[in-house]
């Protein structure tokens, strides 16, 4: 590491020293409320938080939001189900601050409008173990480190939770100083830091992003994800739509150590530079990655990444250094849907027909599961990036009153005598002989049909007849003749 780069490091972690206002401790234990109008208040939440344990909840509507006029220090072992309660502050101070050896839990809760001025941590400083499942953190301000979160040292675990417009000089969203980073189905949205990391500033430490987004997020390097010298992981994620005013809209990696695989990298934007991936020094692999549609150039690299294959771009000039074998794929056009929601927990870019990234990723390399949740891979091979996809055309369902047989209308609506269904919930019955399915609307099958439900069973493949439309349950579509086309019933909605 140069003397320059120890420089910066050494700056970066003395600006993760914080200043803690005194705050009265707490610990926990208790119901916050009565169920009256204005019995959920700070002080009831106070003599909640005094014998260390479960702390709920007990409001109405007209109680919300509780607005905290000082910090809630964590010294014992604490959870908190908030049952969609929010946590308001007076915007002098933060919510909480977890100490060394200690616990918080957030489950089913709202932090927002915490604002530290100059200080860091909007919502939370974390030294201990930090859990928050389940949870928004929003419109929370740090002057200096982390608009919602500051991670010194600790343990952090955030799973199925949104980080949504946060603001902080590093880390818009989350500042990892040092310690353990978990992000797992979440979302974090239109966050915005003044220098670095708009969505996450890591320091040092390790971060592991998996089956999340980070869209709209801002800064002015490292949109999505600014590396310092951390060690980070991303699987089966989304940066799609961050915006940088210099390199690294996706991610930029300083001297970092990055692991990127099956994710997603689109619609990012720079104003004057690196709109996708930007790689200064460190270490930096790909596979079976989308970095495609990103405004000026999609990558920059300064020290060559690795490749393990099977990625994709359309910018066969600044990433021919980033992906360079055999298995690596240059398009014109990745065909990939808007951001938008294709099931499973966050939003996500779905591929469309005839899309290059289906059946070209690598399998020796993908997840069991994509980034919503389905099964990999569906087809020949699994797709690249973050979503896979049916290798089938879907088609709507139709249904007959009189024989439950399923057709599909493969132009126009259900005839007479048919009702459109939704297959998701839905039970099946499959004929072993023909393969002929109906609909069952009792749940059950009279033999020897047996029954297929969705979504529990999956994805349902069958063939479409060209020419009546119904439906046949086959293993592999490589099973459906000339006179048929595939078709998946998709398990989810």
């Amino acid at each position: 590491m140069s003397t320059l780069w120890r420089g910066f490091v050494v700056a970066f972690v003395l600006a993760g020293t914080f200043v803690v206002h005194a705050s009265r401790p707490a610990s926990a234990a208790g119901v916050v409320g009565n169920g009256t109008p204005g019995s959920c208040s700070e002080a009831a939440l106070d003599t909640a938080l005094s014998g260390g344990g479960l702390v709920t909840f007990n409001c109405d509507a007209g109680d919300l939001p509780i607005v905290l006029t000082n910090e809630k220090m964590i010294n014992a072992d604490t959870r908190i189900e908030g049952g969609g309660v929010t946590l308001s502050t007076d915007g002098n101070n933060r919510h909480f601050t977890v100490n060394n050896g200690f616990t918080l839990e957030l489950e089913g809760i709202t932090l927002r409008d915490g604002n530290v001025g100059g200080n860091s941590g909007g919502a939370i400083v974390n030294y201990g173990t930090l859990l928050i499942s389940n949870s928004t953190l929003t419109s929370n301000v740090a002057g200096n480190l982390g608009g919602a979160i500051v991670n010194d040292g600790g343990t952090l675990e955030i799973a199925g939770s949104t980080l949504a417009e946060n603001n902080g000089g590093l880390g818009g969203g989350i500042y990892i100083a040092e310690g353990i980073v978990t992000i797992t189905s979440s979302t974090l949205n239109d966050n915005d830091a003044g220098n670095a990391g708009g969505g996450i500033y890591a320091s040092t430490g390790t971060l592991e992003l998996t089956s999340s987004t980070l869209s709209g997020n801002s800064a002015l390097n490292g949109g999505g994800v600014f590396v310092l010298v951390a060690t980070v992981t991303l699987t089966n994620s989304t940066l799609s739509g961050n915006s940088v005013g210099a390199r690294g809209g996706g991610f930029q990696n300083a001297i970092g150590s990055m692991t990127v695989s099956n994710t997603t990298i689109t619609n990012n934007i720079s104003t004057s530079d690196v709109a996708g991936a930007y790689q200064s020094d460190g270490s930096l692999t790909f596979q079976n990655t989308i970095i495609a549609n990103n405004g000026f150039l999609s990558c920059f690299n300064v020290s060559v990444p690795t490749s393990l294959g099977g990625n994709l771009t359309d910018d066969d000039t600044s990433c021919t250094t980033a992906f360079n074998q055999p298995t690596d794929l240059y398009v014109d056009d990745a065909l990939l849907g808007p951001l938008a929601d294709n099931g499973g927990p966050t939003l996500t870019h779905l591929p469309q027909t005839g899309s290059p990234v289906i059946d070209n990723g690598l399998n020796g390399g993908c997840p069991a599961e994509d980034q919503r949740g389905v099964s990999r891979p569906r087809g020949s091979a699994c797709d690249i990036g973050a979503v896979e996809v049916s290798g089938g055309a879907t088609f709507g369902l139709c249904v007959s009153f009189y024989t439950g047989a399923v057709t599909s209308p493969l132009s126009g609506s259900c005839g007479a005598g048919t009702v459109a269904i939704e297959p998701y919930g839905q039970t099946f019955c499959i004929n072993p002989w023909t393969g002929r399915l109906t609909f069952s609307s009792s749940g059950t099958c009279a033999p020897p049909r047996f029954a297929h439900t969705l979504p529990d069973d999956g994805d349902l493949l069958t063939c479409v007849s060209l020419y009546t439309g119904a439906n046949r349950w086959v293993t592999h579509h490589s099973q459906c003749t000339p006179y048929e086309l595939p078709n998946t019933i998709s398990a989810l909605p």
